[in-house]
C-alpha cells in the first residue's frame, strides 16, 4: 500500500471534497480510492460520505510535518534533527531502528509513525492506537556500559514523558513501575525499552513510546485497564508537531544526564511521582506474587515492597498493580526476589 497521507491531509480540515478532486490531489481514483478509504477506515479514522458530496472526515486531523519537526529539532541542537523520519505506516517503530544496519549513525535516530499494524508493548503484548491522531516514535540511544543502569532506562523515559505533558498543560500525572504514564483517569503513556548490541565498546537502547491523544471507544475496549487520552482531557487538538519535539528534547537531555551520573539523580524526583508509595501493592514475577507495602525505587531503579513482615523485596523485572480485596489474604514468598531486612 502506498502512503496514504495525501488523502488524510486533503481531508483533514473535516470539509467535504468529492472522489474527483481527491484523485486530482492525489493520484487515487475509483476503485484505488475506495480501497485506500477502507484502509483508512480500518486504522480508526472515520469518514463521511454522500454521493453528491463526496468524503469527509468526522474529526480534524493534523499530521506530523517532518519538516518542521526537524527544524525545531535543530533549533534544539539535537543530533535526532539529521536522523529522524516521519513515515506513514510501519509494523513497529522499535523494530525499524532495531533492524537499522548502521551502528554508527543509529545514536539519536528516530522513527515516527502515524500508525503502527503491529504496535508493541512490554512482555508481548499489542499496543492498541488509532492512527493519525496518536503519538507512536522510537528513538535510539547509545549507552556507555558502566555509566548508566539499563533497567532504569524506562523510568528516566517515564519522567521525561511526565515533564513534557506537564509542560503543556497537563496535571496530576504520575509513574507505574516500570514503564507506564498515569493520570487519575487512566493510562496515558507506555514505554518499551528494547537493546541492541553493536559489536562496538557500548550498546544501544531503543526506547518506544505511545502517547494517546485521540483514541475511540473501540481502541479502549480491546485494553484491560482504563484508558485515558490528552485530547478528552484537555479539551483541545494538539499540535502533534510540537508535542514530538518537545518530548524528544527532554527524553534526549534526560538521556545525557543518565549517561553521565546514572540513575541515583533521578530517584528522588521518579518516587515522587510514584503512584503506589504508600499503597497495598503486588509485585508479580512469572507466576510469583510479593503482597505488601509500594516503597518506591531505589537507586538501581528496582521497585522496593515491604512484606508484612519488614522485609524489603527488589523487584528487578515483573509488574507492580494495586491490591484488591479480591486478591485474598497475604501470601509471603521469597525465592528468586533479593531481599534485605528493612
Amino acid at each position: 500500500m502506498q502512503d496514504l497521507r495525501p488523502i488524510v491531509c486533503s481531508l483533514q480540515n473535516q470539509r467535504w471534497i468529492s472522489s474527483a478532486e481527491i484523485g486530482k490531489i492525489t493520484g487515487y481514483f475509483g476503485e484505488d480510492l475506495e480501497q485506500a478509504i477502507a484502509v483508512l477506515k480500518a486504522r480508526g479514522l472515520a469518514f463521511e460520505y454522500q454521493a453528491e458530496r463526496g468524503y469527509r472526515l468526522t474529526s480534524s486531523v493534523m499530521l506530523i510535518d517532518e519538516s518542521r519537526l526537524t527544524r525545531l529539532l535543530e533549533d534544539a541542537g539535537l543530533v535526532s534533527a539529521t536522523r529522524t523520519s516521519v513515515v506513514d505506516v510501519v509494523d513497529s517503530t522499535n523494530k525499524k531502528l532495531l533492524d537499522w544496519a548502521d551502528p554508527v549513525t543509529l545514536h539519536g535516530r528516530v522513527c515516527i509513525a502515524e500508525y503502527q499494524s503491529d504496535g508493541r508493548g512490554r512482555q508481548g503484548r499489542p499496543w492498541f492506537a488509532v492512527g493519525y491522531q496518536n503519538l507512536t516514535l522510537s528513538l535510539a540511544w547509545r549507552i556507555e556500559q558502566g555509566t548508566a543502569e539499563l533497567s532504569a532506562v524506562s523510568l528516566v523515559a517515564g519522567l521525561a514523558v511526565c515533564d513534557c505533558l506537564e509542560d503543556i498543560g497537563l496535571s496530576g500525572v504520575c509513574l507505574k513501575w516500570p514503564n507506564d504514564v498515569m493520570s487519575p483517569i487512566g493510562k496515558l503513556a507506555g514505554i518499551l525499552i528494547e537493546t541492541k548490541s553493536t559489536g562496538l565498546e557500548y550498546l544501544h537502547v531503543v526506547i518506544g513510546i505511545g502517547i494517546n491523544i485521540q483514541n475511540a471507544s473501540a481502541v479502549n475496549a480491546q485494553v484491560d485497564q482504563p484508558v485515558a487520552d490528552l485530547g478528552t482531557m484537555m479539551g483541545s487538538n494538539l499540535d502533534r508537531t510540537s508535542l514530538s519535539a518537545k518530548l524528544l528534547s527532554g527524553l534526549s537531555c534526560a538521556l545525557e544526564k543518565m549517561n553521565r551520573s546514572g540513575f541515583s539523580d533521578c530517584v528522588q524526583k521518579w518516587n515522587i511521582r510514584d503512584a503506589y508509595m504508600g499503597h497495598a501493592v503486588i509485585g508479580t514475577i512469572g507466576d510469583q506474587k510479593i503482597q505488601g507495602q509500594g516503597l518506591g525505587v531505589d537507586d538501581s531503579g528496582a521497585y522496593q515492597v515491604r512484606d508484612n513482615h519488614g522485609r524489603i523485596h527488589r523487584l528487578i523485572s515483573g509488574e507492580v498493580r494495586l491490591r484488591r480485596v479480591a486478591d485474598g489474604p497475604t501470601v509471603d514468598h521469597h525465592a528468586k526476589i533479593n531481599q534485605s531486612r528493612a
